[in-house]
Order: structure tokens, then sequence, then C-alpha cells
């Protein structure tokens, strides 16, 4: 759309013009005369005005391009940061994933050995009993104290929990973390977005 000096100087050639007929058309004789061609003056009157308005032109072309040209640079910027967010949360899920995936093999290895400790204090509790029942009281084996060895087994089962447990809230700081930088990589791409989308494509007037 031209602007508002392109539009000023069209007027004023056309102001020229219309001037330059007015001139032409003047009362004169009541007898008819031929017409009078235009004078060198009116002609380079035109002319001038003719080759301010070309000159309007290119300068509003020019400016345009130059507009144009700046937006894509803005545009191909905002398109290289999108995909660079766009690889990096990527790599924040695959990260996600690998952490979670640790955890739940950690989790069932945990489960694995409680049940297994669980099943060897149940044998031991039983063999304890039986050892009682056919002494009938005549004395505790002296090869083996089961109350001793029960209680070891507890404290070694009571170590694995606080050391799995350990372990676990690490993972869980971990997948916390990836969470957190992948909202964060999602606001950006985001962001990003709506800056592409909304405010990029507008072009000022000239």
């Amino acid at each position: 759309m031209p602007s508002r000096a392109l539009r000023r100087r069209l007027l004023l050639a056309l102001l020229v013009l219309v001037l330059a007929a007015a001139s032409s058309a003047s009362p004169g004789p009541r007898r008819a005369r031929a017409p009078k061609a235009a004078s060198w003056e009116e002609v380079n009157v035109l002319a001038h005005g003719l080759l301010q308005l070309g000159h309007g032109l290119r300068e509003h072309v020019e400016r345009l391009g130059g507009q144009l040209r700046d937006l894509n640079a803005r545009l191909a910027a905002h398109n290289a940061s999108l995909a660079g967010l766009e690889r990096t949360a990527a790599e924040q899920r695959d990260r996600l994933a690998r952490a979670q995936s640790l955890f739940d093999g950690r989790w069932a290895q945990l489960d694995g050995r409680l049940r297994g400790l669980e099943a060897r204090l149940d044998g031991t509790g039983r063999a304890g009993a039986q050892n009682n029942s056919s002494s009938g009281g005549g004395g505790a084996d002296p090869r083996r104290d089961g109350p001793a060895e029960e209680e070891e087994d507890q404290g070694a089962l009571q170590n694995l929990i606080r050391r799995q447990n350990l372990r676990m809230e690490e993972l869980l700081q971990k997948i916390k973390q990836q969470q957190f930088r992948m909202d964060k990589q999602n606001l950006q791409i985001k962001s990003l977005q709506s800056k592409v989308l909304g405010g990029g494509g507008a072009v000022p007037a000239g």
C-alpha cells in the first residue's frame, strides 16, 4: 500500500497536470484558434513530477524488500531455535524414560530381595520352633543360636532396605530433575511458537 509521501507526490503530479490543462484552456478571442502545443517548461514540469514519482516507488519497493528480508531472517532464527529446543526436549524425554525404567528395575530387585529375606526369616523361625519342640526343653543346641541368627537376618534386612531406600530417593530426584527440565523446554517451545505464529508475520507500513 503506498505511503503518505508517495500519495502526496501522486497528488502533486495530478495537480500539475490539471494546472497545465487549465492554462491551455484559458479564454481567448471569439473565433476558434488551433490548439496550442505544450511548451518545454510544461513538459519539464511533467517529466520532473514523473521522475519524483518513480523515485518514490523505487524507495518504497526497496524499503519493503528490506522489511521482508528482515522478517525472513527472524523467522529462520526462530525456526532454528525451535528445532534445537525440540531436539533437547526429545533427549530429555529419552533420559526420563531410561530413569523410569531403571527405577522400575531397582524396585523389582528390592521386592525380590525382601521376599527372599522374609522366606529365610520364616524358615528360621519354623526351624527354631521345631528344635525347641524336639528337644523337649532339654537345652538349646550350642551349634545354632536361633534368636541370634534371626536378629542378624533382621539387621541385614534393615540395612538392605536402608540402602535401597537411598538409591530409590536418588532415582526419584533424578526423575524430578528430568521432568522439570522437560517442562521448561516445553514452555520455551510454546513461547517461540506463539512469537512465530502471532507476532512474526506483520509487516509495518512504509
